[in-house]
């Protein structure tokens, strides 16, 4: 058997651990982030030092570094990559910085993903003519004792919660940071119009989101945005329209797996609403499949996944 000699010889250069720190380099010039964001940030008081762009730089590679707080900017500066790519401001710069942000201007801010998300879409998928977007909020564990915001979740922990929107390829077009005790379909009318509004008009676009978001106000910013969605319904919605149209409704089986079963059964009916923007319905697709252990509250044998569809 062969041994393995090994050499060691001395290298004077340091060594980082944030290497792929290079790559996001290259998509923040590729995509020309400064060019999109740099005008609605906040001016400088003094020209000395480091501009804003320098500082709003920083923030992003420092987040993508994993920093966790303004003190690690300090720590963080004794890394030669992350030194020569930003010239490391310190902690007391940015923290500044960061507390020079207006609510408006954030929100300015904020209104500019939709037009890079949609930037970085079309360099990944030149032909795109569909998206796919998903809803949905997220909690936030927090642990600091004075945050602003933090309140027990759903979960019954202490967070902050944001709404969301992405794609189907896990672009983030629309964000916003709320309290903690915020419910889900806070803030999403908003978030639908901000994105839609700066997405082509050739661009078929798709919805879908949980209960949460079954809303008219929801429907009627999707209808007028020429947007298809899907949403699934609250029980309090689809139990009394099942039970009005059961008789009526005609199931077919399908092959799609719902409830870890294959035995499903797939039917639809329609949903009257006023006030919806040139319609007067909507369509509601039930898919059922046998209720193996039901409780003593349940009056039905079927267990049910029931979700309202708007369609062009």
């Amino acid at each position: 058997m062969n041994k393995l000699s090994i050499n060691y010889s001395p290298f004077a250069k340091s060594l980082s651990s944030f290497s792929g720190l290079n790559l996001f380099d290259d998509l923040i010039h590729k995509f020309e982030i400064r060019n999109l964001f740099g005008g609605e940030l906040p001016k400088k008081q003094r020209q000395r030092g480091f501009t804003s762009w320098n500082k709003f730089y920083s923030g992003i590679l420092g987040f993508v570094a994993g920093i966790d707080c303004l003190d690690d900017f300090d720590w963080y500066g004794n890394d030669p990559l992350f030194l020569k790519l930003t010239n490391s401001p310190s902690s007391i710069t940015m923290g500044k910085f960061l507390r020079s942000f207006h609510s408006r201007k954030v929100e300015e801010i904020r209104n500019l993903l939709p037009i890079l998300a949609f930037k970085i879409r079309r360099s990944l998928e030149p032909k795109v003519h569909k998206i796919v977007f998903k809803m949905d909020s997220s909690d936030h564990q927090q642990y600091g004792l004075k945050s602003e915001g933090v309140a027990f979740g759903y979960k019954k922990f202490l967070c902050l919660n944001s709404q969301n929107l992405f794609d189907d390829k896990g672009l983030l077009y629309g964000f916003k940071l709320r309290s903690g005790n915020t419910h889900s379909c806070v803030d999403a009318t908003e978030l639908i119009h901000e994105t839609f509004s700066k997405i082509p008009k050739d661009i078929k676009k798709y919805f879908v989101a949980d209960s949460a978001y079954s809303t008219m106000e929801i429907y009627n910013s999707l209808i007028n945005h020429n947007c298809n969605f899907v949403i699934n319904l609250k029980s309090t919605s689809w139990k009394p329209l099942l039970t009005k149209n059961r008789k009526r409704m005609k199931w077919t089986p399908t092959r799609l797996k719902f409830f870890e079963s294959n035995n499903c059964q797939i039917s639809s009916t329609l949903y009257p609403l006023k006030g919806l923007p040139g319609r007067e319905f909507l369509r509601v697709v039930f898919i059922r499949t046998p209720n193996i252990n039901p409780t003593k509250e349940d009056n039905y044998p079927y267990r049910y996944l029931c979700s309202c569809h708007g369609h062009e």
